[in-house]
């Protein structure tokens, strides 16, 4: 459960209390009109100056009229609004067609009871609202609004505030309550088994998890089996014991893996192809992340141009909002891979980027493979994931740059087309038409 701070009246640290400057008052009345305040405002001057020019008695009453609307939207928007509130967020992380719910409780510490309003809370770009009712002292009220994760992003949500205006709209007063949050929208992904693919012998004794019965590197003793070689008969303990032992090893495998997805739209022919893409890129490094293998997640750099916009916002109704996708806040070249989860919310900032017109395809694969081997000089196993439309010609020219010792795989996001594989000795060229294609892709290449 992740909290959102709330917002408390800030006092000075030294004895004295300090008053806000009459400057500081006007400002704030100043900030509480609304735009219809200050349209109706600007009417009652001009009627002003024309009663005096003309003497027109429809123009005296036009003023007035004004001017008493502007004058009962400030008494009817008078109130306490003196709340406390604890804003908690169940879920900070979701994957795409997950729900998050918001919980809010107010509280009127207070001895004055507060007046009724509205809470307010932006969710990406667009804002929510949910009635909150006049409050007694010591009474609290518990709101709750559910968000449904309807795109791939990181959404800004917050901050949280209380409202209370008149019902004309000519006068609005805001108070924060909360402070911003950050939800992340993970892609969705699909469940594999471990990535046997890119294994090898590392012969300067680096160990991964689990046991074997034949390595370098000594890890337990276990009872002897019908079957076991008798070479790993360990007859030291054997004659302890009583009973034959033999040795089990830790493996000493290499298994780095260097992951390497294509965001030019041009590669793609849909957006749900791209859609397609970051998934199964995400599923394949939440995999090696989960095996503990060392993982280099890359995207391309260099590139202009941002094709995530503001119509990708989604769709708000009365309780439920769309979870839309944010700018990014970064551009790297190099994915963080410490954890699924902080690879996961990388992820979730890929966005469609046009490929820059300049330089050659041979001098985007050397500068590619210059900064693979960088990172992952030892790199076993490279999977580069791109989409369907014809000119694979990067992807070739970076696959053929690899060493013949590197196991390498290229897979092409095909919507809806039926999974095929090939291969062409240390490289594997596949399409999946789903998303559910790759566990069953894996599997046949182990």
């Amino acid at each position: 459960m992740t909290a959102m701070s709330s917002d408390k009246t800030s006092r000075p640290t030294s004895g004295t209390v300090r008053e806000p400057t009459a400057h500081a008052l006007w400002c704030r009345v100043l900030s509480m009109v609304t735009p219809l305040g200050w349209g109706l405002a600007l009417v009652a001057v001009i009627a002003g100056l024309g009663l005096a020019l003309t003497g027109w008695a429809e123009l005296l009453a036009l003023a007035l009229s004004s001017l008493a609307l502007i004058a009962a939207g400030m008494v009817m928007s008078m109130g306490n609004l003196g709340y406390k509130a604890e804003v908690d967020l169940n879920r900070t992380h979701l994957s795409v067609g997950q729900e998050s719910e918001l919980s809010i409780i107010l509280t009127n510490p207070g001895k004055q009871s507060t007046r009724s309003g509205r809470v307010g809370i932006l969710v990406g770009a667009e804002p929510s609202h949910l009635p909150v009712p006049a409050l007694s002292p010591g009474q609290s009220a518990h709101l709750h609004l559910n968000l449904q994760a309807l795109r791939r992003g990181a959404i800004s949500l917050g901050p949280v505030t209380v409202e209370a205006g008149d019902p004309f709209g000519v006068i609005r007063r805001q108070r924060v309550l909360a402070a911003g949050n950050q939800v992340y929208v993970h892609p969705r992904t699909i469940d594999l088994d471990s990535i046997t693919a890119g294994l090898q012998r590392d012969l300067e004794g680096q160990t991964t998890s689990g046991t074997v019965d034949d390595d370098m590197e000594f890890h337990t003793l276990r009872p002897y089996e019908p079957g076991d070689d008798i070479k790993r008969v360990h007859w030291l303990s054997t004659a302890k014991t009583g009973s034959m032992m033999v040795r089990q090893y830790e493996p000493t495998l290499r298994t780095d893996t260097v992951l390497w997805m294509d965001t030019d739209p041009t590669s793609y022919s849909t957006a749900e192809e791209f859609e397609l893409a970051v998934s199964i890129f995400a599923s394949l490094g939440a995999r090696c992340l989960l095996d503990d293998r060392a993982l280099a997640a890359m995207i391309p750099a260099g590139q202009t141009g941002n094709h995530a916009g503001s119509n990708r916002d989604g769709q708000m109704s009365n309780r439920r909002v769309g979870l839309s996708q944010n700018r990014p806040t970064r551009d790297a070249d190099l994915l963080r891979t410490d954890t699924p989860r902080a690879f996961l919310d990388a992820c979730s900032l890929i966005l469609p980027v046009q490929k820059p017109t300049e330089g050659s395809v041979r001098q985007t694969s050397v500068s590619w493979l210059n900064m693979m081997e960088s990172h992952i000089p030892d790199a076993s196993l490279v999977l580069l994931v791109s989409g369907s439309r014809p000119d694979q010609t990067d992807i070739e020219t970076m696959a053929a740059g690899l060493p013949k010792s590197i196991r390498s795989m290229v897979l092409t996001a095909a919507q809806g087309e039926r999974p095929t594989i090939q291969q062409l000795g240390t490289l594997t060229r596949a399409r999946l038409g789903t998303l559910g294609n790759l566990p069953q892709l894996l599997r046949t290449l182990s």
